[in-house]
């Protein structure tokens, strides 16, 4: 027979008998000694002890994992023998410890002696297994037993898992590890149950009780209105087959929610393990829910295989998101990287949190040309537009619009903000422009009060020079002493584009010592006049500032100024001179 070691739960014995003995004895006797051990009745070990004590003590012990076996027996001897029936369940080899006492207290006993070692005989129990050899869920797996010789306890072995058998008794064996294997069977001793052996008798199975499988929502926000709720499970078995799904759904708090459930039949499996599933829970109204259920297919040798599980929880959301406010840059884009509108800006602000801002881009016939998408960040979300599509190629001349919208975890939307844009095919093209004009050209009306003129030519007699001069027909202040001349030119440009970084330079100056009121100005895109700029006295080239020119340009890219004198001052004006870099839009 094979030796099975189990935890030990008895006394551990010491290695010299002296050590095994109680208190000192009160007599010593002569040392006991042993018959041949008799093994031939299955179990049992039979000596006979001969001493002069007046009673001896007995007990087994197992050479092999050094404990005793039960209590120690005490036998008055007759003739100076005592006779010993010693119970050898689930030891595989022993020895017997023996002892003379002065009476039949165990405490007036001298020190144990051992015997020689021994193998005691065993016999085997006769086990009946269920014919079915594969056990499902709702299967009972239930032994006969049949041990008219044996004795000890027996037990059916499953997995490390022990379960105690008996001739007679319904066997049910709990079979909780599933997978391939056999079950053993020990026969263990009456008084330690962790002494055993094994019997050789064994038995292949097949458990397949419980589905191996889990759950989870796959998104834990939904508008079931929009999208459905879906659910993804992994299972490791039954991949061939459809699979049922039997649930159910509770409130946050854990109370049942009456008329939503069901079953969902011929679910798949991917080659992965993977299951989808998707249950209604349109009649739902928005909250937070739990999904509970039950997951099983059907095997032809272990009948219904499933698994109760959690699969998570979930809210139903159907409130739209908030988008915000949205500004746009341009409608125009010229998707060369010049540095010209080469892309349009779309910024979002006050969105709602954790929502995503989603733009499409799409022809005048709806066809979607480029997407982005980004998550909202403190409330913000910005893009660029660059005129190219989703593979980076540059989108055909047209018009496109640009929608934006909020889209939130249960997938609702925002109402779009629409944006038209121009996409147009043409790159600049830079050139230099430089030219003088004389006063008389630009000269487009003359103001002048009763007591002022404009003369041509200038004191100074330049070509083409005029000369604005305040009072020079009376001493009258107010109105009459004004003398006042509107100048303007038109600055080369070609469709869009406008030229920047104008050089404008004025040529004139007083003919008097002193100009005390003279000022000119400009006239921005709106028809209103920027702040006055003072005219210096002394003849010379007088440059103006004129960086932000786009602003200052009326229609038909017209440049407009004014030169104005008062209080008897006296201005002469000879030349305009313009130097610029010219952009033009010149098609690909």
């Amino acid at each position: 027979m094979r030796r099975l070691v189990l935890p030990s739960v008895v006394a551990v014995l010491a290695g010299v008998p002296a050590m095994i003995g109680l208190a000192s004895p009160a007599h010593a006797y002569a040392t006991p000694t042993f018959s041949d051990v008799d093994v031939s009745t299955p179990g049992h070990a039979k000596v006979t002890v001969t001493t002069d004590a007046p009673y001896v003590s007995a007990v087994l012990r197992s050479t092999t994992l050094n404990v005793r076996i039960g209590d120690a027996a005490l036998v008055a001897t007759t003739n100076g023998e005592a006779s010993f029936d010693l119970e050898t369940w689930g030891v595989d080899s022993a020895q017997i410890l023996a002892r003379g006492c002065q009476t039949a207290d165990l405490n007036a006993c001298d020190p144990f002696v051992l015997s020689s070692a021994f193998v005691p005989s065993t016999v085997e129990p006769v086990v009946t297994w269920p014919a079915d050899d594969t056990v499902g869920a709702d299967d009972v797996y239930s032994p006969d037993v049949a041990d008219p010789e044996g004795g000890g306890q027996l037990f059916a072995v499953w997995s490390g898992q022990r379960t105690a058998i008996a001739p007679g008794a319904a066997n049910v064996l709990p079979l909780a590890t599933e997978g391939a294997g056999s079950i053993s069977v020990l026969r263990c001793s009456a008084f330690a149950s962790n002494v055993c052996l094994a019997t050789g008798l064994t038995h292949p199975i097949e458990v397949n009780r419980f589905l191996s499988a889990y759950g989870y929502v796959a998104s834990s926000y939904v508008n079931p209105d929009v999208t459905p709720l879906g659910l993804t499970f992994a299972v490791q078995e039954g991949l061939t087959q459809p699979f049922t799904f039997d649930w159910h759904v509770t409130t946050w708090a854990g109370a049942l929610v009456a008329d939503v459930g069901g079953v969902i039949d011929n679910l798949p499996a991917n080659a992965s393990g993977l299951i989808g599933a998707q249950p209604d829970v349109s009649a739902l109204p928005d909250g937070k829910y739990k999904i509970f259920g039950r997951l099983s297919y059907t095997d032809p040798s272990f009948g219904e295989v499933g698994r109760d599980l959690t699969i998570g929880s979930f809210t139903i959301d159907r409130a739209a998101p908030v988008l915000g406010t949205t500004t746009f840059s341009s409608p125009s884009l010229y998707p060369y990287k010049d540095g010209f509108l080469d892309n349009v800006s779309l910024d979002v602000r006050e969105a709602e949190a954790n929502a995503a801002i989603r733009v499409r881009v799409t022809t005048q016939d709806a066809v979607v040309v480029r997407t982005m998408s980004k998550r909202v960040e403190s409330k913000s979300a910005d893009f660029r537009w660059d005129g190219t599509d989703g593979s980076g190629q540059m989108v055909p001349a047209g018009v496109y619009t640009m929608s934006v919208y909020a889209i939130d975890g249960a997938g609702n939307r925002s109402v779009p903000a629409d944006w038209t844009i121009k996409v147009v095919r043409q790159r600049l093209s830079w050139s230099r422009f430089a030219h003088t004009y004389t006063a008389s050209e630009t000269l487009t009306k003359v103001n002048v009060g009763s007591c002022s003129s404009v003369i041509r030519p200038s004191s100074y007699r330049w070509n083409g020079s005029i000369e604005l001069q305040s009072g020079s027909k009376c001493s009258r202040s107010g109105a009459p002493s004004v003398a006042e001349t509107i100048h303007s030119v038109v600055l080369p440009a070609a469709g869009d584009i406008v030229a920047g970084g104008v050089k404008f330079n004025l040529y004139g100056g007083s003919p008097i010592d002193r100009l005390s009121d003279g000022t000119m100005w400009l006239r921005n895109g709106t028809g209103s006049w920027r702040d006055p700029v003072a005219l210096d006295q002394h003849v010379d080239w007088h440059p103006f500032s004129l960086n932000r020119v786009a602003l200052l340009l009326g229609p038909g890219h017209r440049l407009t100024w004014r030169v104005r004198v008062d209080n008897q001052d006296k201005y002469a004006l000879g030349s305009v001179r313009v130097d610029m870099n010219v952009a033009s839009l010149v098609a690909e």
